[in-house]
């Protein structure tokens, strides 16, 4: 098995594709990116554990499904997250993410075993959070990652999540320093 691929890999790919559908600003509107992939996305209410669906379908577009009772930005990452798989797995026709919790992770999962899995969570993080911005907003302009304010006010200009920005700016720090 292949090693997965580092996230410095998906900066090109997520920059050509910003660039590609005219994208400029955050937050990053997921739809037109999902166009220029030749893809819907369709929300509908899931009960359990279904956050997001990827199904090729023969002579029409690509679907992306999400899970309409989770919060928007949410949905936003497990769409991103499926531009990925289409874009990696290009094998398989369906494929259904779930929610993890951490207490329910184990053996395989809790792993990150798989290199696909790991190149779209990467890629799902570039999308929404680019690098550039994300060190200027992030790190050059010196947020105080204990200012819970400060941290919550970035999120939601990105439009992610205060633990998905938190995690993205921990691993580029990491990887930077």
């Amino acid at each position: 098995m292949r090693k997965p691929r580092t996230a410095a890999t998906f900066r090109g790919p997520a920059e050509r594709l910003s660039k590609e559908c005219d994208i400029n600003t955050a937050p990053v509107p997921i739809e037109p990116v999902a166009e220029h992939l030749g893809a819907s996305i369709r929300n509908s209410t899931f009960v359990g554990e279904f956050t997001g669906i990827l199904v090729r379908r023969v002579c029409k577009d690509t679907l992306f499904g999400t899970n309409s009772r989770h919060h928007p930005n949410r949905q936003r990452l497990a769409t991103a997250h499926e531009f990925g798989l289409l874009i990696f797995r290009r094998g398989k026709v369906v494929y259904i993410d779930r929610v993890f919790r951490v207490n329910r992770r184990g053996g395989v999962t809790s792993q990150a075993t798989d290199p696909e899995e790991i190149d779209a969570y990467r890629l799902a993080a570039e999308i929404p959070m680019p690098f550039e911005p994300i060190i200027r907003d992030a790190i050059d302009e010196i947020v105080d990652v204990e200012d819970a304010e400060e941290i919550k006010v970035l999120a939601e200009s990105y439009g992610v999540s205060i633990q998905a920005l938190t995690h993205r700016e921990t691993k580029i720090r990491k990887n930077i320093y």
